[in-house]
């Protein structure tokens, strides 16, 4: 009798680990594919995970840009004329917003206020900068090195 037992006892061990390995497999179907990193480097923060919850890190009466698109990762604010920008930011920016209180912000291309200028009125955000395209092609992210007022 102990022998019927312990054969039992093997069928349904097998019989679980079949039943493991096939749920394994079916779940494995449903994984999200690998990603390559972009050649930046950067991981784009997934579209409206922050949305408006990092521009309440942004000062009043200040420009601010971050590093990610949704106002997330590593953030900038600058309240005065900025001919250039820290390293961290330079030509390295997602996300824009003018919480200003006076007039409008131009964020330039080159340093020193050169080149095209994506100009924000108060208020105006952009959550992905890849979305907004400049003159001449291309678009705003990654390329803005400078900003200043009215």
């Amino acid at each position: 009798m102990i022998g019927e037992k312990g054969n039992i006892m093997k069928y349904n061990a097998r019989r679980a680990a079949t039943v493991l390995a096939a749920l394994t497999m079916a779940v494995g179907a449903f994984a999200a594919p690998a990603q390559a990193a972009p050649a930046n480097g950067k991981t784009p923060a997934p579209t409206g995970s922050a949305s408006l919850d990092g521009l309440g890190d942004c000062p009043s009466g200040y420009a601010c840009l971050w590093v990610l698109n949704d106002f997330t990762g590593r953030r900038w604010q600058g309240q005065n004329a900025n001919s250039t920008l820290p390293s961290f930011i330079d030509n390295d920016s997602w996300s824009s917003f003018n919480h200003g209180v006076n007039c409008t912000v131009h964020f330039w291309e080159g340093p020193g206020y050169t080149g095209v200028a994506l100009n924000e009125g108060i208020g105006s955000r952009r959550a992905d900068l890849r979305q907004n395209s400049r003159p001449g092609g291309g678009n705003w992210a990654d390329v803005i090195s400078s900003m200043n007022w009215c």
